[in-house]
């Protein structure tokens, strides 16, 4: 314990919930008896082994560090993104996206939603739920961002797990052992395309995308669009599309299965979440009520759609009208495609496509079965994602032989790893995570032991034959849903109250720290403010000549921003730069920023210490800034290969076209003349797929979203991804309404003939 103890006090060194800079990276490397080595050097008797790595920050890992660390178990968390959240972050998700399941359902235990968030809660309100559930556990000092996973191998001679990672492609490669791994990368992996739906659309000339890179339909006004596939995100992205996209087509065009060689079609129902809060409730399997069956489920919710959507069934083509009950699929929920879809706004045909030409496609219709070409301008191609096992088996020796697992987490031929989240069907997949990590928790401190392979193996194969599905990861019977989980939460309980805890509680109490925990610290005193910093304050930093303002501001502008009002947006900007970082192999290749409005350089003073240093070595970055005391600054910290005095609305900027990869704004639109043409030199300076990461104020959106729409319909770049709103200034104290602010990020697209 004397050893451990020692080590608490070094590791709080690392910042773990942050991206290791140089100099945190060069500790990892020193620090004689930790948890981590580099590849070659031997271990030490002595260190200080985590009980279990988990990979992947996502619901799944998240719960499981939580309830791990709960149990007194030391846990690793490693990342590869450079945000939490997995398929939550934000990067992916379109606008209109929304949980198929009830709030009340879909909840984090210990965390309740805002009382203003809507039933059915948003993207953006999922990944705050995430960071609040960070935040109430203290999980930021077991976390580690931007390691990216190479190998996880079992050493049976000393019955470890040895998990190696990088930071990045120059670093040298991590080992760390651990008695446990938790395997949590989720069910989603890379879009795909199948290979012979790519062959066929080969001469097609518009624009395509896969759903992963859809956010809202703005470019598409006045055009014929075609969805191909039939799930979750093609009758969400058609939806929205024939309500919002004032589209002069919308068509979703349902192919065959993709993985299968025979003409057989998709049979899902498309379910509705407005059929009244007592049948949407049977939904989701709930481990408690074993006594619904699903025939009394089916036979609800069968009843409830018809009275919902009369001549829906009729509504779609014969292949896809669904033979099963309504859950006994796959989840497809959007009352909005179903509406759309009576009221003629979607024309869906289930078709193979069989060839394009430039502005069409040629499909061959199941029944009756015709050719019918299709007038096309662009394609929405949802297709899925690469699934979990080729990704695991990838990583993993002993690797999984199939994602049928015992008690739906644990794979025989891999001894103490758990798999976390890849459960399905009916469910709600935060209390499947749960339940997941208490079960692991109970196993990792011996409290549950589990059966032989053989005793697994046979489980498999019995579940197999007789779940829904023909698999053991289908969760939507009640019946076998509480089989499997139904009394955990007592036994729980008492195992946790059981275990001792390695750390003492003034250890622990310093490990969880967190670097940006600001609600928790005492309201700063806007005395200590500066006397222009005070003037500005409370003008709510609003100025007729803001250049004379931030002149006078320059040198106390650090201190009074952040050390009493605590500025938040140029670390949320920092974050989605690091989360848009580009990546490549190739080492002779140096990413280039724009800082546009660099002020003081606050952005790419926060960038740099927590990109490692090798990164930051191969990248440049070029201000632009009105004020030539900012400039002064910023140019003493030496982060800048280039820094201009210049003013954004004067256009052209003294930069190349097509020279950036990122180029973020913090806090400077506000003081700008909205017009469109700043927008569009965004657009010439940085490269096609390169990325415009702006800060707008909420009160000043109104005046930018128009030259930032006409832009997107332009087709010059595309709105890919919006924070959730926050407050810049959660330091100052007064009884004004916050001011708050969005990141939005813009990708962008090839220049136009």
């Amino acid at each position: 314990l004397f050893d451990k103890v020692l080590f608490v006090e070094e590791k709080k060194q690392l910042r773990f919930g942050s991206y290791p800079c140089c100099e945190q990276k060069e500790m990892l490397s020193k620090v004689s008896n930790n948890m981590v080595k580099h590849v070659g050097q031997s271990l030490s008797s002595l260190e200080l082994k985590p009980d279990a790595v988990i990979v992947g920050g996502g619901i799944s890992g998240l719960t499981a560090a939580r309830r791990l660390r709960e149990s007194g178990l030391v846990v690793l968390l490693l990342e590869k993104a450079r945000r939490l959240g997995g398929i939550w972050s934000g990067r992916g998700t379109y606008e209109c996206l929304r949980l198929q399941q009830h709030k009340d359902v879909f909840r984090f235990d210990g965390v309740e939603w805002p009382s203003s968030t809507p039933d059915y809660p948003k993207a953006h309100d999922v990944k705050s739920q995430i960071a609040a559930y960070v935040k109430k556990h203290r999980l930021d000092d077991c976390i580690q961002l931007g390691a990216q996973v190479t190998a996880i191998k079992r050493d049976e001679q000393f019955g470890l797990w040895r998990t190696r990672y990088i930071y990045d492609e120059c670093s040298p490669e991590i080992e760390i052992e651990s008695r446990f791994v938790a395997l949590a990368t989720g069910s989603l992996g890379s879009p795909i395309i199948p290979k012979g739906l790519e062959s066929s659309l080969q001469l097609f000339q518009g624009s395509k995308i896969h759903s992963a890179d859809y956010y809202r339909p703005t470019s598409y006004k006045n055009r014929n669009v075609i969805v191909i596939g039939w799930g979750a995100s093609s009758v969400e992205i058609a939806a929205d599309l024939a309500n919002r996209g004032d589209c002069n087509s919308v068509t979703l065009v349902a192919p065959p299965k993709f993985d299968e060689n025979i003409a057989k079609f998709y049979e899902d129902w498309c379910l509705s979440r407005d059929l009244g809060r007592e049948i949407t409730k049977n939904f989701c399997a709930d481990p408690t009520r074993s006594e619904a069956s699903l025939e009394y489920r089916n036979d609800l919710l069968r009843d409830a759609m018809a009275t919902r959507h009369p001549g829906l069934l009729e509504a779609l083509p014969p292949p896809l009208r669904p033979k099963s009950g309504p859950i006994d699929g796959r989840i497809i929920v959007s009352e909005a495609f179903n509406d759309a879809l009576l009221a003629g706004k979607i024309r869906v045909i289930a078709a193979s496509i069989i060839g394009a030409e430039p502005n069409a496609l040629h499909v061959k219709e199941a029944s009756p079965s015709k050719d019918i070409k299709i007038p096309a301008t662009d394609l929405i191609i949802c297709t899925g994602y690469t699934p979990p096992l080729p990704r695991l088996s990838n990583l993993m020796q002993p690797k999984p032989t199939s994602t049928d697992f015992y008690d739906t987490m644990w794979a025989p031929e891999c001894p103490n790893a758990a798999f976390l989240g890849l459960g399905f069907g009916f469910i709600s997949i935060s209390l499947l995570c749960d339940l997941q990590a208490k079960r692991l928790a109970q196993v990792a401190t011996g409290s549950v032991s589990l059966p032989s392979v053989t005793e697994m193996n046979a489980w498999i194969s019995s579940v197999k034959a007789k779940n829904l599905m023909g698999t053991t990861q289908c969760l939507t019977d009640n019946k076998y849903f509480s089989q499997l989980f139904g009394g955990i939460n007592q036994q729980s309980s008492t195992i946790t109250a059981a275990i001792k805890t390695p750390l003492t509680t003034s250890s622990r109490q310093q490990l969880n720290t967190s670097v940006r925990q600001f609600s928790t610290q005492a309201t700063p005193d806007e005395s200590k403010l500066s006397s222009v910093g005070q003037e500005i304050n409370s003008s709510r930093f609003s100025s007729e000549d803001p250049s004379k303002a931030y002149a006078a501001w320059a040198e106390t502008y650090d201190d009074d921003s952040f050390e009493v009002l605590k500025f938040d947006s140029p670390y949320t900007t920092r974050d989605y730069v690091l989360a848009y970082w580009p990546t490549t192999q190739e080492k002779n290749i140096r990413t280039q920023i724009l800082d546009v409005g660099c002020g003081t350089g606050a952005v790419a003073r926060l960038v740099h210490d927590e990109l490692p240093h090798a990164t930051t070595q191969r990248s440049d970055w070029h201000g632009l800034d009105l004020t030539p005391e900012m400039l002064a600054v910023a140019k003493r910290r030496g982060q800048y290969n280039t820094l201009r005095q210049w003013s954004i609305t004067d256009t052209p900027w003294p930069v190349p076209e097509n020279a950036f990869d990122l180029a973020p704004c913090n806090g400077v639109l506000m003081y700008v003349k909205p017009q469109l043409s700043v927008f569009a030199e965004f657009c010439r300076a940085v490269k096609p797929g390169g990325h415009a990461i702006l800060m707008i104020r909420d009160d000043n959106i109104d005046a930018w979203q128009p030259h930032m729409d006409e832009l997107e319909r332009q087709r010059a770049w595309r709105l890919i991804e919006v924070s959730e709103p926050r407050d810049n200034f959660p330091g100052r104290d007064d009884n004004e309404p916050p001011i708050m602010y969005r990141i939005y990020v813009l990708r962008i697209l090839p220049r136009q003939n």
